[in-house]
């Protein structure tokens, strides 16, 4: 596409009035420039010596600003390096916070899936300890068949434990923060105490050894009891924010009226 004739002559005396222009400046300059010096040299009466010094000290001053400027964009330049570290630093604590709270919730995820087997095992049990007391009574040997009722019961309670004790590997390998960490080592020796009475149990049958399955239930809910402390740890040490009971005891009635209030609004359509 060519470009009109009027554009080309168009461009062409713009550009020669710019050029036209500056030849113009510039000799206005090299004309001006002398006078004025010339006339504020009569003017003042000051001689080149009086000159060279005023310079000097226009030279000092302006060495001076241009040094404690510099010296004041250094100091803001490292106020934003100090900054942007601590940010950075903050942003790193906050995702290694995160990704050790994650470790947590699969741990008692793994619990509450022992809790059906734990229930069947404690019944199976119950009754094997009525079936050795009957052959007590009857002066009669167990038989293998006998051990049938807690034997298909304990396998699936031994594999639920295998996921639940493989389920706190990461956060024991993970947590960092101390008071974090040892509340999940404690809520682990827990778990293997569990672990230790049932295989005890286990153990004893084939010897006519009853066993108090109460105990089972009972060490289970101790593990349970644990959750509220672990919660707590982790709010407080590892989230650093209040702990869970102390926001429940401080939860007015008239919190609980504004939040019910809240939740109406939040409810009902526009």
């Amino acid at each position: 596409m060519q470009t009109p004739k009027f554009s080309r002559t168009y461009t062409t005396l713009r550009w020669t009035c710019i050029i036209l222009f500056a030849i113009i400046v510039v000799l206005a300059l090299i004309v001006l420039v002398p006078l004025f010096v010339e006339r504020v040299d009569q003017w003042s009466g000051w001689k080149s010596g009086e000159w060279a010094a005023a310079g000097a000290w226009i030279g000092g001053i302006g060495a001076t600003t241009a040094v404690i400027v510099a010296l004041w964009q250094t100091k803001l330049a490292r106020s934003d390096a100090a900054e942007a570290n601590s940010r950075l630093d903050h942003q790193l604590q906050t995702a290694s916070r995160l990704e050790q709270i994650k470790t947590i919730p699969p741990i008692w995820d793994a619990i509450r899936t022992l809790s059906t087997p734990t229930t069947n095992l404690i019944v199976a049990f119950s009754k094997m300890n009525e079936r050795i007391n009957d052959r007590d009574a009857a002066e009669e040997d167990l038989t293998r068949a006998d051990f049938e009722i807690v034997h298909n019961t304990a396998n699936i309670w031994k594999e639920t434990f295998t996921a639940v004790e493989s389920s706190f590997s990461p956060a024991l390998m993970i947590i960092e923060e101390e008071k974090t960490r040892i509340i999940i080592a404690t809520l682990y020796q827990r778990v293997i105490k569990l672990h230790m009475i049932a295989i005890t149990a286990l153990k004893g049958f084939p010897e006519w050894e009853r066993c108090d399955p109460k105990e089972i239930q009972r060490e289970y809910e101790r593990v349970n009891a644990m959750r509220t402390p672990v919660v707590n740890t982790v709010r407080k040490h590892l989230m650093e924010i209040p702990p869970l009971t102390s926001l429940v005891e401080d939860f007015t009635d008239e919190d609980l009226t504004k939040a019910t209030t809240y939740a109406a609004k939040r409810a009902s359509p526009v």
